[in-house]
């Protein structure tokens, strides 16, 4: 953001968004609060907190809910972002970087905080409901290494589970205990149907009766990695198709779960890093490496990466030598694409990018003279590509 000082840029903050009524919300990491015009991208409003915020941020009845690093929930408008009340629950003095979750459900917001507590207050005036502590005082002073999952509601109960090999259901009204199961997972459970999908640290797909909490199948999917390997590996996040599990991981790996079966199908390299959980695009799974596609005698595949529900990358990729120019009619094919393969026919293409591509093949038309330093890198709107020039051959 324009506004941000070079200070702040320097300590490289960790940005939260929210949508509404056009409006860009964005609390980060060093207490600060923006709201965003996002037609004009105009700056509507600025505000400053006493701590950094930790959480997800909701917006219902133009009024901002967030947690921040002192655990205590807070209320803001929509309109000019004065706060409007606020909850404090127990603070430790270590503060946990793992991001705290809250869900809205008729008219209450229910959240957890980094001891482990839920608590359930009025989304109106900040008035407590119920709460309860899932941690014992004993566990407290280890505040800081427990890991929990978002909060899920299917608007009778309310999921979650922890790194502490806990997995609870709490009656969503009052927030009474419906079972517990010894689960040891950090990534957020789905509501599938009556059944509840989960998938543990180490890699084990668990089916749990939705009513009973009893665990119906267990089925390892991380033994697709070696012994040693899938000790560095954890699940990052998963989504549920009709009829697949789309699981990503720290190591870059997309897997493609059969639910029937709890079968591996695929698996993609995304990366070699951590990549972040799947979406769904249009009530569709993310299409990775689709190469449903005119191939024109190359090797060509088109991605998909949501960022939204109604919004996403599309890219398409060949692996060629770049000297055919009758592949380079990107446009058409992307266009092709969206109307042929994802059956969308209303779109707006609100940003298109192709410097990278350009550059590359400047770069392998520079070849006799440079050297390629650094790859293209995305700098704003900038695209940005070292080369240095090769040595002059001795006579």
């Amino acid at each position: 953001m324009k506004q941000k000082k070079k200070q702040e840029k320097k300590n490289k903050p960790i940005l939260s968004f929210a949508i509404a009524n056009n409006t860009l919300i964005i609390f980060d990491n060093l207490s600060k609060l923006y709201a965003v015009d996002l037609v004009t991208g105009n700056l509507i409003w600025s505000k400053n907190n006493k701590n950094p915020f930790n959480s997800q941020i909701k917006v219902f009845d133009n009024k901002i809910y967030a947690i921040d690093m002192s655990n205590i929930l807070r209320c803001y408008s929509l309109l000019d972002g004065s706060e409007i009340w606020q909850f404090k629950s127990e603070d430790t003095f270590l503060k946990s970087t793992k991001r705290n979750s809250l869900i809205i459900r008729n008219e209450k917001v229910f959240f957890n905080n980094s001891m482990g507590d839920i608590t359930a207050v009025d989304a109106k005036n900040g008035s407590l409901l119920w709460q309860i502590p899932t941690q014992s005082s004993l566990i407290y002073e280890n505040a800081f290494s427990l890991v929990m999952s978002d909060l899920v509601s299917d608007n009778k109960n309310i999921i979650f589970s922890n790194n502490r090999n806990e997995f609870y259901s709490l009656n969503l009204v009052n927030g009474f205990l419906n079972w517990k199961q010894k689960i040891n997972s950090s990534v957020r459970p789905i509501f599938y149907d009556q059944f509840i999908f989960t998938i543990s640290d180490e890699g084990y797909f668990f089916v749990i009766d939705g009513k009973s909490g009893n665990v119906i199948r267990i089925t390892d999917i991380f033994n697709i990695f070696g012994k040693n390997k899938r000790e560095n590996i954890k699940p990052i996040g998963f989504v549920a198709t009709l009829n697949k599990l789309i699981l990503s991981t720290s190591n870059g790996r997309v897997i493609v779960i059969d639910i029937k079966s709890g079968k591996v199908d695929s698996i993609f390299k995304i990366d070699n890093e951590k990549i972040s959980r799947p979406f769904i695009f249009d009530n569709k799974i993310i299409n990775l490496m689709d190469f449903n596609c005119d191939q024109r005698n190359s090797v060509h595949f088109f991605y998909t990466l949501p960022f939204e529900k109604n919004k996403a990358l599309i890219e398409t990729t060949w692996l060629s030598n770049m000297t055919d120019d009758s592949i380079m009619d990107y446009d058409e094919q992307i266009k092709e694409y969206i109307e042929q393969n994802l059956k969308i026919k209303n779109y707006d293409i609100i940003f298109k990018e192709q410097g990278q591509i350009l550059l590359l093949k400047l770069a392998q038309e520079l070849e006799e003279y440079g050297k390629v330093e650094q790859l293209p890198v995305l700098e704003g709107k900038k695209m940005i590509m070292f080369v240095s020039p090769k040595k002059a051959k001795k006579n």
